[in-house]
């Protein structure tokens, strides 16, 4: 069961298939998201958006062990 944030619709407006709206990630944004955010946002990611994101999150200090560990097996 996913768990949605409060945030849900920023996080689908900022992260969520930027690359077929032509747009790209705002890392300052980025910065604003919580440890349990950055693990839905991971659960939802489309890959075909790149991996930038997904390095922000794995390089981030709110990432935790379950959140490096779902990025790892959807790799």
């Amino acid at each position: 069961m996913i768990v949605k944030p409060s945030r849900e619709n920023f996080i689908k407006e900022n992260f969520f298939e930027l690359s077929f709206r032509d747009e790209k990630p705002d890392f300052e944004k980025f910065k604003t998201l919580s440890s349990t955010e950055l693990h839905y946002l991971v659960d939802i990611y489309n890959w075909d958006d790149g991996t930038e994101v997904l390095f922000w999150i794995v390089n981030s200090n709110k990432c935790d062990k379950a959140t490096a560990l779902m990025i790892f097996w959807r790799a």
